[in-house]
């Protein structure tokens, strides 16, 4: 697992996105402003930490964040209020699995640390494989050994079941060439 601080600024950044913009359209279930910032932080990030380019584009992103190499890579991120272990699960919701993306890259954000950790990722088709389901309605039994009530179609897999991003990482994305440009557009 990768680790790394989130700037301050990327988050002012992501939070002056959010002002204008609702990321949510893509169906039923598309999480509110925090869990949108959530999931746009993560996305920058994530892109920082692969090196590759990002941009902000309105309206539905056609189910993927990211491309490399020809592929499109959904970025799917948690917030936590603890560093994500190994036998963590990282989820993705049912309602996604029509879009048209080739790889699922996860991240979780410690909302206490300000700390953005890439988890690893799976091609999609072989996490739908692999990943435990659980419908709608359904009640899904967590480590603690109590019940989380499942709100949308979920499939869920432990980080230890995900490939390791190998990537020559930014240690501090503040520096990154792509943060120094947007805080010098947002002024």
């Amino acid at each position: 697992m990768i680790h790394l601080d989130i700037p301050h600024s990327l988050k002012v950044f992501c939070w002056d996105i959010l002002k204008n913009h609702d990321l949510g359209e893509r169906h039923s279930f598309n999480g509110n402003k925090e869990q949108q910032l959530v999931g746009l932080i993560g996305e920058y990030m994530t892109a920082l930490a692969l090196n590759l380019p990002v941009e902000f584009i309105e309206g539905f992103d056609g189910g993927y964040d990211l491309l490399y190499n020809g592929y499109k890579i959904d970025v799917k991120t948690m917030s936590r209020t603890v560093t994500p272990k190994s036998h963590y699960v990282c989820n993705f919701v049912g309602y996604q699995k029509r879009f048209k993306c080739d790889i699922l890259m996860f991240a979780s954000i410690n909302k206490k640390k300000n700390l953005y950790t890439l988890c690893g990722y799976l091609l999609k088709d072989e996490f739908l494989e692999k990943a435990s389901f659980f419908p709608e309605g359904s009640k899904r039994k967590r480590d603690d050994g109590s019940f989380m009530d499942v709100k949308a179609p979920l499939y869920e897999i432990p980080i230890s079941e995900l490939r390791s991003v190998q990537t020559n990482k930014i240690t501090d994305p503040s520096q990154s060439q792509f943060v120094k440009e947007q805080l010098h557009s947002s002024k």
